[in-house]
């Protein structure tokens, strides 16, 4: 599964947005499962835990997204198109029960804004042949990673929990079902 030579001829090639390749890039070799990769999936967990909680059991949306785009970091290859999440991600941000909350706007237009730069760093890989890249280049191939990174931690500190959230009032113009038959 870790064996990208046959697709692209190297684990560390920027369209491949999982914390072991970021890590890869940034260190200019191939890390594997070294402790730079280990520590960043270990305090990522914790992070995706702590969003995967304070969205609570009644925004699925939201819990399948968290989970799945800590699927995309823990995995050895996760290509730019694996990262197709981030459609309802943008969606669950504007239109989900955490919209209101400060920042949500700004996330959504931030991972609108970041769809771009592995595929620009890809471009610069392929102009140079090299898959070692400068460090900046480098840097800017961790653009899925940091953006993931910075949406559990903001969902992780969100003030309170969809599910704790006080119902609706219910509208006594449009009739309650309690009692309905009992007649």
């Amino acid at each position: 599964m870790g064996d990208t030579s046959r697709v692209i001829g190297s684990m560390a090639a920027s369209g491949n947005q999982s914390w072991r390749a970021g890590i890869s890039r940034i260190l200019g070799h191939g890390a594997g499962y070294g402790p730079p990769v280990l520590v960043a999936l270990a305090a990522t967990a914790v992070l995706a835990l702590l969003a995967w909680r304070a969205v609570g059991t009644s925004d699925r949306l939201g819990g399948i997204v968290l989970v799945q785009l800590f699927g995309l970091l823990l995995s050895p290859v996760s290509w730019t198109h694996h990262w197709v999440w981030v459609l309802p991600l943008m969606i669950w941000l504007f239109h989900g029960p955490l919209r209101e909350r400060a920042g949500a706007r700004i996330l959504g237009w931030g991972w609108l804004a970041l769809t771009g730069p592995p595929w620009l760093v890809s471009l610069a890989q392929q102009t140079t042949g090299q898959l070692s890249l400068p460090w900046y280049l480098a840097w800017a191939g961790l653009a899925y990673i940091a953006a993931t990174v910075i949406t559990f931690a903001w969902v992780a500190t969100t003030s309170q929990r969809p599910d704790r959230l006080r119902p609706p009032a219910s509208n006594p113009a449009a009739g309650s079902l309690e009692g309905f038959g009992d007649s």
